[in-house]
């Protein structure tokens, strides 16, 4: 068995034999050198090369905390125990707290060769704990510079290295995880028992791995494969284990993503194809052989056109193919054939499918089956064109006979001499011209929804102006209209209502042949249209009330008004001036 070193720091001759004597009483096998001075004590550091210090706190011309801090600067890793004759207990924490391993009272040397022996067995696990450390730098380079997060952790679970993607990993430096627990750091994670118990049956020899989803503090949730491998020293003793955990994450989302994409294919509702480059048919999917009585081998490396019924022309083709092969997706409808001969019609999405370079791989096609929608399309198509042949000619003919009943009012007013009569005959005659054409227009229009205003109030405008022979170098007219179009439930009502407003004004806002403005304003913004007519001419008295009228024509406005839900406001300052706000 090799002798230990003992340097002893001791000015007393005598206290120095006493240590001696008793570390032999305990067949303590050694060899000891006394020093006294720093100097001395320096040298005999460096070429005795002690095993262990045992230091007097007070010399003359030395003291054992000097000498401690020179054995922490020269070479940390040799034990240092205080031996002295008395030590108060604040001072002897603060050797410890120094760095002494411990402290022994010249009175209670009995105590020595337990304190060297301790001291001995720490130095010997923190050179094991050094070689680990050593092994680990050994291959820093190589560990640091992967990509896999790796850990050395001891028997009491504390980490002793990481490498950088570990410490990138939690997010935590070096510094923050180095003499930590495994429990500290991984404390928010809800499978740490677990974890415990890898370590265990690691520690025991067996190598462990798995794979589980983690919350890491930076990445959120992540997928990892964890391995526990036992590390050996050289005695083939396990010292510590290396865990490593490599992020899976992508792998196993695309994992996910492709049974995902893998499922809606196989389910999905449209016939799916794929096929190479050359359009050869590789894979077909379940409603593909439902709706075309085709299975895989009868079309495997055949064309999709196979199915074709020759409806198509060989222009679409060549036009599709060049579209594909441009790297861009195809859109279209064919008529095709299936297995037994019968026609369906289907919609066809035809996409490239690309590498990260842009290179073409594969085509991948989606088809519909829109037979019944087809078929419906049809139908409605044919029913639609009759009624509108049938609506057009009934506003025809609603036409028609509003202008003969305006024939017959305008042969009556031959008759009619009492001017109050004839002039109730030509507003009665003007309202009937008003939805005359309101239907003239549905009937000329494209669309049988909508009227457009711009052509009623310019026509309007023309028969009010005839109608009670107005002389237009008088009285002008200012229309400010925004693309206007009213539906057939609005448009009658909206068009009295402008027909009643525009008579006031010719009639009773310019008498004694007075020259003026009529201004017409129609808008609309946001589902709310709002119409304005308004003239320069004498308005209404202050205290007019247009809601309570006695006038058959604004009694009609107010009742058209309320029939389309809206607002009817008079302002009279400055002429009169009307504004109707209504709602789509």
């Amino acid at each position: 068995m090799k002798k230990l070193n003992i340097l002893l720091l001791e000015d007393s001759k005598p206290d120095a034999e006493l240590i001696k004597q008793e570390l032999k009483k305990e067949n303590l096998h050694f060899v000891a050198k006394r020093v006294d001075t720093r100097k001395d004590f320096i040298r005999e550091i460096k070429s005795f090369r002690p095993d262990i210090i045992l230091s007097d706190y007070n010399l003359p011309q030395y003291d054992g905390m000097s000498a401690l801090k020179d054995t922490l600067t020269l070479d940390p890793q040799i034990p240092f125990i205080i031996v002295t004759g008395s030590l108060s207990e604040e001072v002897a924490a603060e050797c410890i707290k120094s760095g002494a391993c411990d402290y022994v009272v010249k009175e209670r040397l009995f105590r020595l060769e337990s304190a060297i022996k301790n001291a001995l067995n720490i130095k010997k696990e923190k050179e094991k704990s050094k070689k680990v450390e050593e092994t680990w730098k050994r291959y820093d380079f190589i560990i640091n510079t992967s990509n896999i997060p790796m850990s050395l952790i001891n028997k009491d679970l504390v980490y002793e290295a990481v490498n950088n993607a570990y410490c990138i990993q939690h997010d935590l430096h070096r510094n923050r995880i180095i003499g930590q627990s495994v429990t500290e750091i991984w404390k928010s994670t809800a499978s740490i028992e677990k974890i415990i118990e890898y370590f265990k049956r690691a520690f025991q020899g067996e190598e462990i791995r798995y794979q589980e989803w983690f919350v890491t503090t930076k990445y959120g949730g992540r997928f990892y494969d964890v391995a526990f491998i036992p590390y050996y020293n050289e005695e083939h003793i396990i010292t510590h284990v290396v865990v490593t955990s490599n992020d899976l994450t992508e792998n196993k989302l695309a994992e996910i993503e492709l049974q995902k994409l893998s499922a809606a294919v196989e389910q999905n509702p449209a016939s799916i194809v794929i096929t190479d480059l050359e359009g050869n048919i590789e894979y077909i999917n379940p409603k593909f052989t439902e709706l075309t009585g085709c299975t895989l081998k009868e079309v495997a490396g055949n064309k999709p056109d196979i199915l074709k019924n020759n409806s198509t022309s060989p222009q679409k083709f060549r036009k599709l193919w060049k579209t594909i092969t441009g790297g861009k997706v195809w859109k279209g409808e064919f008529r095709n054939q299936n297995k037994n001969g019968d026609s369906y019609w289907e919609t066809v999405t035809i996409s490239p499918i690309t590498n990260s370079e842009g290179e073409i791989l594969k085509f991948v096609i989606i088809k519909e089956n829109i037979t019944t929608r087809k078929k419906a399309e049809e139908k409605l198509k044919s029913s639609l064109l009759e009624k509108e042949i049938m609506l057009k000619e009934i506003h025809h003919r609603v036409k028609n006979n509003l202008q003969i009943i305006s024939s017959l009012l305008h042969m009556q007013l031959k008759y009619v001499h009492d001017k109050n009569t004839y002039n109730c005959f030509l507003d009665s005659l003007n309202r009937i011209k008003s939805m005359a054409l309101i239907h003239e227009n549905l009937y000329q229009s494209d669309s049988l929804k909508d009227v457009d205003f711009s052509f009623f109030i310019s026509k309007i405008i023309l028969q009010l102006f005839t109608a009670y022979n107005i002389n237009k170098d008088k009285i002008s007219t200012k229309v400010n209209l925004s693309n206007v179009s009213l539906n057939i439930n609005l448009a009658i009502p909206i068009g009295l209502i402008i027909n009643e407003l525009l008579t006031n004004s010719m009639k009773y806002a310019f008498p004694d042949n007075r020259s003026g403005e009529i201004t017409i304003d129609f808008k609309y913004d946001q589902g709310k249209y709002t119409l304005i007519i308004a003239d320069d001419g004498v308005g209404f008295p202050d205290d007019y009330d247009h809601n309570n009228s006695k006038s058959l024509g604004l009694l009609l406005v107010n009742a058209l008004t309320r029939q389309v839900q809206g607002k009817l406001a008079l302002e009279s300052s400055k002429g009169t001036k009307f504004t109707l706000t209504f709602h789509k």
